[in-house]
């Protein structure tokens, strides 16, 4: 496998939208609150992202280390509701800071942050595991986990404020062990193959925004 970045920061760039903007900045913000009297809403805010097939195929079989993931489509659910197709996740590495992403009823931004360990660079596979059958290695990874909090909104997400939520980037697929070698991991197989291949990114965590 022309192997990329696999570790890419699930929330280290904006999502590359119409509109969506970001910054690079690696202090945390004060997070916007609604006043006592306004009317709230309250519950897990979740955003899932998964591709499959050979457009996950294609995704793990980029050699660009920064190239950005492509998912179909992305879903918010919770108390905002919405969806955003395509979606995309820009690379570039796995690193703290701001992320606003742009959808149908208001822009969402969010202070992330890589779990301990889990900033890979180009250079270190992410962690895998591996079962061989025959010459083909199948394997279940994690490209990228962390902690994120709410900043600011717009729209449906105005007044966005909430406690620590987590993230992680996955994948699953198989690829044929390279010829001369015995045992699976990254450096040792091909290009993965479109079946069975997926890519998924979830987001949950406390969010409470203006009613």
């Amino acid at each position: 496998m022309r192997r990329r970045t696999l570790a890419v920061a699930a929330l280290a760039l904006a999502a590359a939208l119409a509109g969506c903007s970001s910054s690079g900045s690696t202090s945390a913000k004060t997070t916007t609150r609604a006043s006592p009297s306004a009317s709230v809403m309250t519950g897990t805010e979740t955003l899932t992202a998964t591709v499959t097939g050979s457009a996950a195929a294609a995704n793990l079989n980029n050699s660009n280390p920064n190239a950005p993931l492509n998912f179909t489509k992305a879903v918010w659910t919770g108390p905002v509701a919405t969806s955003v197709a395509p979606f995309v996740l820009g690379g570039n590495g796995n690193k703290p800071g701001n992320v606003t992403w742009t959808t149908p009823v208001g822009k969402i931004t969010v202070y992330h942050a890589p779990a301990p360990g889990s900033a890979s660079s180009s250079s270190t596979p992410p962690p895998a595991t591996w079962k061989l059958t025959g010459t083909t290695c199948h394997f279940t990874s994690t490209f990228a986990r962390g902690s994120f909090h709410y900043v600011s909104g717009t729209g449906k997400f105005a007044g966005a404020a909430g406690g620590t939520g987590r993230y992680i980037l996955t994948a699953v697929g198989s690829a044929p062990l390279s010829s001369g070698k015995t045992t699976c991991s990254f450096p040792n197989v091909g290009n993965v193959a479109s079946t069975g291949a997926a890519i998924t990114f979830v987001a949950a965590g406390p969010m409470t925004v203006r009613a």
